[in-house]
């Protein structure tokens, strides 16, 4: 039986208990003109696998809080889980903004059942130093202040040159504790700019077909789905490029010939926290390089994409995920037939702490690997037999569902959706055998429904830990590999010290 394999980053902190909130702390919006979108690119390091690395994060939202010569930037640590706070800063006459550090960016009270300590960190600016070949990340105690060009508009980041011994890390604003020592998790070369630009919307009496789409991705896996193209005189319409956004068009323009370009540079909207965009792209041995258009020729019925086609975050660099890049593509009208779903993938069965897991796939496509509308595709999860419901009270989902749609996205309750078909679905018992049927909803009104064959998979053991030492340290982090404090009901990989120095880890799910 397949694992379904987890990855989970690591970070190490020294915390001094603290008494009560520590002063500076700011968690509610300010007073002010609050700006709720505000397009942001950095150079970010984070911990990853317990190692730090850096990447380039473009396109994530933040807001802005002006008041006055006061300005306040909410989050300003992007990537560490659990922040919901402000930095605050002055505006200078010459229009610079200067955000004196450190500040305190989160607090976690302790408790005096286990006898934890408060925690207590900070935005502070670092710099690295070198002696010899060892390489020390430290606060940097000359430029003390985030100091940000702004126009009104926009801030850029002005980098100190203070970081002599590797430039790498010039103008880190990075997490310290509360001895003020560097715990990862930072960003550099910071960029912001108050977005005013809004989603297409195609005109009311558009004139809409369905497409299939199929296209490669830059794994050379053919994937597809289906989209709805319209015309409006010289300009056609796509919808349903964007899985994020389903309801995103991109528009492009149509030429004597039939040929259509579409430009780069669309915005598509703001989900999950980034401003996405549709891009068109060179490929070359799998590698993309963003481009003005997209151009599609005419072939029969079918268009044919002549570059590939990018759904990205942010507007600046290639940065998307698995499923956002498309090679290869083809629209071709689709033809309403009926279309019986593929079988389920069932990865894993396992039963731990109380509760029986399932983890599986639904595959978007029918039997003869045609691409479903993810609309129409829905799914049951059986539990010994029987189709299960899942309700708030017991499993914690939003509302209680039975029949639960393709794209049904959660990750905070016992019914935890990963992308691209993938799910885990968690039961307060100990199931003889749990399994998963995908069904269809043919035909205009989806009344001619169809089912694949129902998989199941069979608990044939329970497998027992035994305690060989005390447990000395406990942490939980999320699906991302970052570290929680204080985890709310869901699904977290478990590490644990013991006093041997043996370090274990699991999928658990917190109740």
């Amino acid at each position: 039986m397949r694992r379904f394999l987890l990855t989970m980053a690591t970070a190490v902190m020294s915390l001094t208990a603290f008494s009560a909130t520590p002063e500076g702390l700011i968690t509610s919006t300010p007073e002010g003109t609050l700006y709720p979108e505000v397009y942001t690119s950095c150079r970010e390091f984070i911990i990853y696998t317990g190692m730090p690395a850096r990447t380039t994060n473009t396109g994530y939202n933040t807001q802005l809080v002006i008041n006055g010569d006061e300005i306040y930037i909410h989050n300003i640590i992007r990537d560490y889980d659990g922040l919901d706070s402000w930095i605050k800063g002055t505006i200078t006459p010459d229009g610079v903004a200067e955000f004196k550090l450190p500040q305190p960016v989160a607090y976690t009270p302790g408790a005096a059942a286990d006898g934890s300590d408060d925690t207590v960190l900070y935005a502070e600016m670092f710099l690295a130093k070198r002696q010899g070949n060892i390489k020390e990340v430290t606060p940097d105690t000359e430029n003390t202040t985030l100091r940000m060009k702004w126009d009104g508009v926009s801030l850029t980041q002005i980098l100190p040159g203070s970081s002599v011994d590797d430039l790498d890390y010039d103008g880190l604003c990075a997490l310290s504790n509360s001895s003020h020592q560097y715990i990862g998790y930072g960003s550099q070369n910071i960029g912001m700019k108050i977005w005013d630009r809004t989603p297409l919307q195609a005109p009311k009496d558009l004139s809409i077909s369905e497409y299939n789409l199929t296209y490669k991705n830059k794994f050379d896996t053919s994937l597809g789905g289906r989209v709805k193209i319209g015309t409006d005189g010289s300009s056609l319409w796509i919808q349903g490029l964007n899985k994020h956004l389903p309801e995103a068009w991109v528009k492009g323009e149509i030429a004597a010939d039939g040929t259509v370009t579409i430009p780069s540079d669309q915005y598509m909207g703001l989900t999950n926290g980034y401003f996405m965009f549709f891009l068109g792209a060179d490929y070359n041995r799998g590698n993309y390089t963003i481009t003005d258009a997209v151009t599609l020729v005419k072939d029969g019925d079918n268009y044919n994409a002549q570059s590939a086609m990018l759904i990205n975050l942010g507007n600046e660099t290639v940065n998307g995920g698995e499923g956002m890049d498309m090679r290869e593509a083809v629209f071709a009208p689709f033809i309403e037939v009926p279309l019986t779903p593929a079988d389920p993938l069932i990865f894993e069965l396992a039963y731990e702490e109380g509760l029986s897991m399932l983890v599986f796939q639904i595959l978007p496509i029918d039997n003869d690997g045609v691409f479903l509308d993810y609309e129409r595709l829905y799914f049951n999860v059986y539990l010994n037999d029987e189709p299960y419901t899942f309700t708030p009270e017991k499993e914690f989902v939003t509302e209680t569902i039975k029949d639960i749609p393709y794209t049904y996205s959660n990750e905070d309750s016992y019914l935890m959706s990963g992308g691209e078909g993938l799910f885990i679905a968690a039961i307060e018992t100990q199931a003889q055998s749990m399994g998963v049927r995908s069904f269809y909803r043919n035909g205009a009104d989806g009344s001619n429904i169809t089912q694949s064959e129902l998989m199941f998979e069979t608990l044939t053991g329970i497998s027992e830990t035994v305690e060989d030492s005390p447990i000395v340290d406990t942490r939980h982090y999320n699906l991302n590999g970052v570290e929680v404090s204080a985890p709310t009901p869901g699904l977290y990989i478990r590490r644990i010290t013991r006093a041997d120095g043996s370090i274990e880890t699991s999928k658990v799910i917190i109740r």
